[in-house]
């Protein structure tokens, strides 16, 4: 069995053939199969090389629209509920928050389908309640994706502790978030999100401003010379 040095050094020379093969064109699930299975790596590497490769030309764009959560006061901010909040529980939990190639925070537990409501979310809900009090948008829009369970409660909640802190906005349950955050009015997006960072202006990265305030450390697969 490999330790966690040893693993990280696979994954740097995996996630190095990747963006190489990325960059030459080829499709991004044939070339995550195929290096995943030429270094055998196991479904949870495999999943983080998905989550934190990214070719060269989107990395500088998407950092180009990287602002920090200082800069939201006054604005309008929108928020990809489920994906802010699954990374900040993820870090409350104790489990690896990764720094993408984008310099964007994702987890790579891929708890999405399987989210379930419990006092970690609710400690969640706090911490990004107090992130948006601290710095106080003008309005404040939370989106949430309205197939999973449980998300009319949560918005309920959202709603209840943003009118506790004299936050102005609203918490909705939607069946498109994706849709509606690119073509939403709002000055600024939350999210790490590919698809959304690449078609909106401006983005906040709460994850990155909730881990610094809290010391979390970072994972990040190391640079190779290959």
């Amino acid at each position: 069995m490999s330790g966690p040095k040893e693993e990280l050094e696979i994954l740097a020379i995996a996630a190095n053939d990747f963006r190489y093969l990325l960059n030459k064109g080829y499709p991004r699930a044939g070339a995550l199969k195929f290096v995943s299975d030429h270094y055998r790596l196991y479904s949870k590497q495999r999943h983080i090389l998905n989550r934190t490769v990214i070719i060269p030309d989107i990395v500088e764009t998407r950092k180009a629209k990287k602002i920090e959560c200082d800069q939201i006061s006054g604005k309008h901010l929108a928020i990809d509920g489920y994906n802010v909040l699954i990374a900040i529980e993820t870090a409350i939990e104790g489990y690896k928050l990764w720094i993408s190639d984008d310099g964007y925070v994702r987890d790579t537990r891929g708890k999405f389908n399987n989210f379930k409501m419990t006092d970690s979310t609710i400690l969640a809900i706090d911490e990004l309640i107090g992130i948006i009090s601290h710095h106080m948008p003008s309005k404040t829009t939370i989106l949430l994706d309205r197939p999973m369970s449980n998300s009319g409660n949560l918005a309920a909640l959202l709603r209840e502790k943003m009118e506790k802190h004299e936050i102005s906005g609203e918490a909705l349950t939607s069946e498109h978030v994706d849709y509606d955050l690119k073509n939403m009015q709002a000055d600024i997006i939350a999210t790490s999100d590919g698809i959304i960072i690449d078609n909106v202006r401006k983005v906040v990265d709460i994850p990155a401003c909730f881990t610094k305030s809290r010391n979390v450390h970072l994972n990040k697969i190391p640079a190779t010379s290959g």
